[in-house]
């Protein structure tokens, strides 16, 4: 009787250890290699903005966590302060190279479901997440009667998307060896765009209207300004204020977009943006 019983008690602890790990697929620690001490310099490139200043070469090395977003895209974490943690969303090219898509801070992050607006909605398992481009990512869950469509990046109720007719963009991005030559932020700029819905008459041109000396200089000069787009095949117009930038190698110019409700900063390359819509210079009227 003794023999059975062991039997079975070992075959139930095995498969709760097994359930265990399956819970555990999508989030892990970073596992320290010669790619690692990579990420971690070019994060300290990052230091030159003071929004970063805080990020620490022993939390960076010990304290990074990775999910699994898509078969093709990861995201990283790591804590910076007290409620802050920085953010790199990345993938991989053909010879495996990490390529990073788009980063940011804040007290909320992108991707995670606690930013889900609806709580019902939050306590549900998903039955699929889209990363398609920073502009467009969304979770799709299977409620029975209904399927429902949430933003990833801010959480928020989208329409019944015509997912045929969505396709994924090219995305511009980063590597390691990159170096920031110029950072300005500014949260003074920020506003709430739902304040004033006057954008939403805005015809887009989908191309820039500024150049990327231009913008420095608006910015700098505490001109207020907006993104305004289009996005899920033009079912969605959105806006995002623009509170500041980062210069990558002299010529890549990634905007800081701000969301204040989750007080959050995303950097978002100006050629990534400029294929959903255009910047505009911006007085509340």
């Amino acid at each position: 009787m003794k023999k059975r019983y062991f039997k079975y008690f070992f075959s139930i602890l095995a498969i709760l250890i097994a359930f265990i790990m399956v819970q555990k697929t999508g989030l892990s620690k970073l596992e320290t290699s010669s790619k690692t001490l990579l990420m971690a310099n070019w994060l300290n490139e990052l230091k030159k903005d003071p929004f970063f200043s805080d990020l620490n070469e022993n939390t960076i090395q010990n304290s990074t966590e990775q999910y699994s977003l898509t078969p093709t895209h990861t995201m990283l974490t790591i804590p910076v302060n007290i409620g802050y943690k920085a953010y790199l969303i990345i993938t991989t090219d053909s010879s495996h190279q990490e390529q990073i898509v788009e980063y940011g801070i804040g007290n909320f992050l992108p991707y995670q479901k606690n930013i889900i607006t609806n709580q019902e909605i939050r306590q549900l398992t998903p039955r699929s997440f889209y990363y398609l481009s920073p502009i467009e990512n969304f979770w799709k869950f299977d409620l029975g009667k209904e399927i429902v469509y949430i933003e990833g990046s801010t959480g928020e109720w989208l329409p019944d998307l015509n997912e045929q007719n969505i396709r994924s963009i090219q995305s511009t991005f980063l590597t390691y060896q990159d170096h920031l030559t110029e950072a300005y932020d500014n949260k003074n700029l920020s506003f709430y765009p739902s304040s004033d819905l006057s954008w939403l008459t805005i015809s887009l041109q989908n191309k820039g209207i500024f150049d990327l000396n231009q913008i420095q200089t608006l910015l700098k000069n505490n001109q207020k300004m907006m993104f305004i787009g289009n996005k899920y095949n033009k079912q969605v117009k959105f806006a995002y204020p623009i509170i500041g930038y980062h210069l990558w190698n002299q010529n890549q110019l990634y905007l800081a977009i701000y969301d204040d409700d989750l007080d959050l900063l995303r950097f978002i390359s100006l050629e990534d943006l400029l294929k959903f819509g255009q910047i505009v210079a911006w007085t509340n009227r």
